[in-house]
Order: structure tokens, then sequence, then C-alpha cells
């Protein structure tokens, strides 16, 4: 990155002198070069012409937030998808996964995440681990019914937690 910001966004260099560069810098073979050559084309343009690799950083690629699409009732619509989301999402697929619910909606297993992340304070104060807790709450859940319904689990995990008034 820092050698094509030094040379007005390009780097030209001959493909010999590429390879004994960074076979030497970084220790590693002239295939392992190419390898991560091929895991750098996200973020780079690497060509090769007249014996020389061209290497451009394509700088707006790098620094884009992640989106996900998300289908309306009339429209699919478009909104960031942070890391933060993706590991909810993940930890609400897999207990999903475990107690053998389907999913009503695909946005069920993030829903889930986001439920477990809200209650996980009121949880951890009574002394017990989150996952463990939701598990057991979720397993119960599943005795009664197999397709998985965010808003009646809302109500079934209030019940079981003891915070409904």
């Amino acid at each position: 990155m820092r050698s094509t910001a030094l040379n007005r966004g390009m780097r030209v260099i001959s493909v010999k002198e590429f390879y004994h560069k960074y076979c030497n810098i970084l220790q590693v073979s002239k295939r392992m070069i190419q390898v991560y050559l091929q895991t750098l084309r996200k973020y780079f343009s690497v060509h090769i012409k007249d014996g020389k690799y061209y290497i451009k950083f394509l700088g707006g690629k790098l620094f884009q937030k992640p989106t996900k699409s998300i289908k309306g009732k009339r429209a699919t619509y478009v909104c960031v998808n942070t890391a933060a989301d993706q590991q909810r999402e993940y930890v609400g697929s897999v207990l999903l996964r475990r107690q053998q619910l389907a999913k009503k909606k695909e946005e069920d297993a993030l829903d889930l995440g986001k439920m477990i992340h809200q209650y996980s304070s009121a949880i951890k104060s009574k002394g017990d681990d989150v996952i463990t807790v939701v598990s057991e709450i979720l397993h119960n859940f599943a005795d009664e019914c197999i397709l998985f319904d965010i808003k009646y689990f809302h109500k079934y995990l209030r019940h079981a937690l003891k915070l409904d008034d």
C-alpha cells in the first residue's frame, strides 16, 4: 500500500526484481508470493505487461462497510452489517440449529442474537452463563413448538427469567 501511494497510486516493478525482493523480505518461496498475490487481488489490481508488474491499490473496496440486503413486503433494503451483528446472527443460528427449530423468517437468527445481547446483563446479574441459560430456555421452547417465532419466544424468555411484572 505504501509503495503504491508513493508512486502516484501505481507500483511498477520488474517480475524478476519483485520476486527477488519479496522472497528475501518475507523468507518464502516464489510460489508462496504468487499465492499471496492471489489473496491481495481483493484490494489491489495486479497485472503483468512486458515483464513488469503493475500494482494499483483499490482503496474504496478496503474501507467499504459490509452490507446486507433485507427483503421487505414490497422492496429489498440494503443496510450495514456490522461485525457485532454478524456474530449475533451466528450465535442465533447455532442455537436454533442445535434445538432443530425452523426459522419463520430469515432475520430470526439475528433477532435471537440481539435478544440474547439484550438480556445478557439480566442473566449475568443472577450469576449464570448467558448461552447455557438461553439454550435451556430454547430447549423448553422447542418442546412446545417446532417453528421459531421471535415474538412468542420473547414472551417465553421474559416469563422464564421472571422479568414479567
